[in-house]
């Protein structure tokens, strides 16, 4: 029986690395088609801490990097932290 190997249709995201991280984490993700993504960070309350990237992404390899900062580009406690990409539907 053969067995076919379908790619995602709109995306991957890699497990962020280092993690835990000091002073760093790296996010690698693919696109598969033109997309709106947003890539944010949340404290544990649910609280958004950090917009990592937002805009128009064409097909390809990405990585982004969250220096654990909020957007007010201060330090961030220690703790855990959420990350939430979204990927708009294929333009």
């Amino acid at each position: 029986m053969f067995h076919h190997l379908q790619l995602p249709l709109v995306f991957t995201i890699g497990q962020n690395y280092p993690n835990p991280f000091n002073p760093d984490t790296k996010f690698d993700y693919n696109i598969y088609h033109t997309n709106d993504v947003s890539l944010k960070i949340y404290d544990i309350l649910g609280n958004e801490i950090y917009t990592v990237y937002s805009g128009t992404r064409t097909p390809g390899s990405y990585r982004a990097t969250w220096r654990g900062v909020d957007n007010n580009n201060k330090p961030v406690a220690s703790g855990v932290y959420m990350s939430l990409i979204h990927i708009s539907e294929p333009t």
